[in-house]
């Protein structure tokens, strides 16, 4: 299998405008320099860490652009985002039950907990009306200003990590299809030493490109969106970066997530761009079926929870 040392690229976006990104010269998860060209897409190409196995885009967005590209267009409509993102606040509700019933399984009581990309809140809302103490962080100005505005939840308005979240810790930290789209993940992971208490868990919904469907399609999966998201783990990766010696992995499966069809279709690129005013697009077939909820179960979407080791030297 031929591997080859990351280059530096000059790639464009997919309207063909230069964007400007931090380039990724080595591994971001192991430091390594020899990697494997996956492939191409939307003008940036993906690469497989020799070492570590991770995938990883060579160009992850730089903080400054992390409000633009999670704007309210992002959840009405806009690419890769969702169609109509507070129109489905009952599914969001029913599936923020599932992830709270499975983090119970591994918490002994409901003490403080901390979403990371909360988007509006509704994850948080169900986890104090559970019984936990909920503070929130969020990119998106949209989604924290409707988070605080509707349901009065403490929400921080800032990249992942931030200094505006002070020096408290917390019980649980969450991430729920978060993580992978961060651009400094050793910067977080360091952050979330001090974060996390002594005992404490991190749960992480995330994507495993080891799958199946992902050896499958190739590059025409369609969770890779290299300019958007930098990262693309696998069991070996997440827990290189989330050493043994600081975190103990203590649950990691496929689980199924419940998605609305217009969702799934518009994940698929099978619906139409944002309206003008950046509201819901409308369309006879969404107000039709667009409602209906599927499984989604290929395999590739993974549940992670890690445990902060009390013995922890850092």
């Amino acid at each position: 299998m031929q591997t080859l040392p990351v280059r530096r690229g000059t790639p464009a976006t997919s309207s063909g405008t230069r964007t400007p990104r931090m380039i990724q010269e080595k591994c971001p998860i192991c430091g390594g320099e020899t990697a494997r060209l996956v492939g191409e897409k939307h003008g940036l190409r993906v690469f497989k860490c020799s070492a570590c196995t991770v995938q990883y885009s060579e160009r992850a967005p730089e903080v400054s652009q992390l409000s633009e590209l999670y704007d309210r267009a992002y959840f009405h409509g806009g690419k890769a985002g969702y169609p109509a993102y507070e129109a489905d606040e009952s599914l969001h509700r029913k599936r923020s039950r599932s992830y709270l019933k499975d983090l119970m399984a591994h918490a002994s009581s409901r003490g403080t907990l901390l979403d990371v990309g909360c988007a509006t809140g509704f994850f948080l809302d169900e986890a104090r009306l559970a019984g936990w103490h909920v503070r929130g962080c969020e990119v998106s100005e949209w989604a924290a200003t409707y988070a605080r505005q509707h349901f009065r939840l403490d929400v921080v308005m800032a990249p992942f990590p931030t200094p505006l979240l002070g020096p408290e810790q917390y019980d649980a930290v969450t991430f729920l299809n978060v993580f992978e789209q961060l651009p400094d993940p050793h910067a977080a992971e360091r952050v979330l030493r001090d974060l996390v208490k002594p005992g404490g868990l991190l749960a992480l919904e995330t994507w495993d490109v080891d799958a199946l469907v992902v050896q499958m399609s190739g590059m025409k999966w369609h969770k890779y969106r290299p300019e958007e998201t930098p990262l693309y783990f696998n069991r070996q990766s997440l827990t290189t970066l989330f050493r043994p010696e600081e975190w103990t992995l203590v649950e990691y499966r496929a689980r199924t997530k419940w998605i609305t069809l217009a969702h799934g279709l518009h994940a698929l690129g099978l619906a139409a761009h944002p309206t003008k005013n950046g509201g819901p697009p409308r369309h006879g077939w969404r107000d039709r079926i667009g409602r209906l909820s599927l499984p989604y179960h290929l395999g590739d979407l993974v549940w992670a929870v890690l445990r902060r080791r009390e013995d922890a030297k850092t």
